[in-house]
């Protein structure tokens, strides 16, 4: 839905500040569910990152369906 072409100026600016409002509300509600999510899936009987997972290294994550992309660190040969 967009906003109407006489929309004033301060109609603009809260279209745009209540979209940043409820992303990052859904951000704070969805976020701990990225973390908790692949964790699920660790041998450990308690949550633990190991250093690879620490460092954002996609082969250290136990799962190969749900890989996330990444950026590749420079000069690290795999």
């Amino acid at each position: 839905m967009a906003l109407p072409e006489c929309a004033t100026t301060g109609e603009k600016v809260w279209y745009v500040a209540f979209r940043v409002i409820c992303a990052a509300i859904f951000l704070f509600l969805i976020g701990p569910l990225l973390v908790i999510i692949p964790l699920s899936f660790n041998a450990e009987p308690y949550f633990t990152f190991t250093p690879e997972m620490l460092s954002f290294d996609p082969e250290a994550f136990p799962f190969d369906g749900m890989t996330i992309s990444l950026p590749q660190t420079p000069g690290k040969k795999r």
